[in-house]
């Protein structure tokens, strides 16, 4: 996202796009294709969402098999930070992603949900 301003269209970079559906939510697709070149791309994404002000996540997962050590750490690491003061929504996750996130204790702490739209509806409620 360096060098790019977030909007609706989205940026796209590697395999994560991050795109804004209203003022406060970012929709963040993880994608399958996967290089070395990929490793913080996550990790960076974040931190530059954060300084941005945004606070309200959907991770979509419907698109990948596995997420690499880097994306984990960075998913519980902004699961936790946000627990009280935010929220993340996790968009149908393979039964081995769940599994990974099941492992690095992000799931209680996010709900899963089936759809963009429904993960979008359940961070709406959030106050």
């Amino acid at each position: 996202m360096t060098g790019n301003s977030l909007n609706h269209q989205g940026v796209h970079e590697g395999r994560i796009t991050a795109a804004l559906v209203d003022e406060t939510i970012v929709v963040i697709t993880i994608r399958d294709s996967y290089s070395a070149l990929d490793l913080n791309q996550l990790p960076n994404l974040f931190q530059e969402l954060m300084e941005k002000g945004f606070r309200r996540y959907v991770i979509d997962l419907s698109s990948t098999r596995l997420l690499n050590s880097h994306e984990i750490g960075a998913i519980v690491h902004q699961t936790r930070l946000l627990a009280n003061h935010g929220g993340i929504v996790f968009v149908n996750p393979s039964e081995r992603v769940q599994y990974m996130l099941e492992l690095s204790c992000a799931t209680p702490l996010a709900p899963l949900a089936e759809s963009v739209e429904e993960a979008v509806a359940l961070l709406k409620e959030l106050p």
